[in-house]
């Protein structure tokens, strides 16, 4: 099972949180990019959704 969660997150943060600690693809995204994915572990998760958020889930 994979939890997919759409957030609109910017773009800034995205790439000081996450590169260099995960695997982004497309590895050069931009603000334009339509989709970005990222597969995050246990801590990366935590602190990005530590507040409320919407989610949609995919089994």
């Amino acid at each position: 099972m994979h939890l997919c969660v759409q957030v609109a997150m910017d773009v800034a943060f995205f790439r000081s949180f996450f590169s260099g600690h995960t695997s982004i693809t497309p590895a050069d995204f931009s603000k334009d990019s339509p989709v970005v994915l990222t597969e995050l572990n246990n801590s990366q998760a935590g602190e990005v959704f530590r507040g409320k958020v919407s989610m949609w889930l995919t089994i």
